[in-house]
């Protein structure tokens, strides 16, 4: 059964948290000569992220967050409903990798995970560590209580195919996500977060005060008078 047809099922629970996939790959800018073929690419999984009852969804690249901000501009144009995260996935001298997003420039090469969380942060950025080792884990909760540490952990994505069942401090952020790199991938997996409204605006991953007030369009005329309709994503 399509997400849209379980809407009137689940009004109450969607006034309170948001589906959220913050790891999808649409292709690194450097794979693509075409601009016409990298829109249409970015435009599908776009397409593919509201048909499946995404919320917010993060592009993400290798080479850089100019992906994630091409979708985003992208989305605000065709007005598509959610809200798009840049992200810069980039493995740290010291083996970590991490996905860091809201950035405007690439994170510098060379750098060790403290050291690139402590730009990322810098520049007003939200890092979140992928495919984590149990001794890496060992490593990341001695820090937790440090300015220098990450903000979120990926428990879970369907490229690795396992749950990372790993003793994680609690100061850590918890996301399950999809890893998708296509748009049919992205509807074929449907793995997200649900994640309450004011702590995903708390993270500065969408703007400050729209966590609240975001009603997707398919639940504002699903005829229930309780939920307000809100401000568009990304406007």
């Amino acid at each position: 059964m399509s997400w849209y047809k379980l809407s009137k099922k689940v009004l109450a629970l969607r006034k309170h948290v948001m589906r959220v996939d913050l790891h999808v790959h649409a292709g690194d800018l450097s794979d693509f000569t075409d601009n016409i073929l990298r829109d249409s690419t970015i435009k599908s999984i776009l397409s593919a992220a509201v048909i499946t009852g995404l919320d917010v969804i993060g592009i993400v690249a290798h080479d850089g967050p100019q992906m994630g901000l091409i979708a985003q501009q992208i989305a605000n144009k065709e007005k598509y409903d959610l809200y798009v995260v840049p992200g810069h996935e980039y493995v740290c001298a010291d083996k970590f990798r991490i996905i860091a997003y809201n950035l405007q420039q690439p994170i510098p090469a060379n750098l060790d995970l403290e050291s690139a969380t402590t730009w990322v942060h810098q520049n007003k950025g939200f890092v979140m560590i992928t495919d984590l080792t149990r001794r890496q884990s060992q490593a990341l909760n001695k820090i937790a209580q440090q300015d220098s540490k990450p903000d979120a952990i990926e428990l879970y994505n369907t490229a690795v195919g396992w749950y990372m069942d790993l003793d994680i401090d609690p100061e850590y952020l918890e996301f399950m996500n999809s890893a998708a790199k296509s748009a049919k991938e992205l509807e074929q997996t449907n793995v997200y977060t649900l994640i309450n409204r004011k702590k995903l605006e708390q993270t500065g991953l969408i703007p400050s005060g729209q966590g609240m007030e975001y009603v997707p369009k398919y639940l504002e005329t699903a005829g229930n008078d309780e939920i307000q309709q809100g401000a568009a994503p990304n406007a």
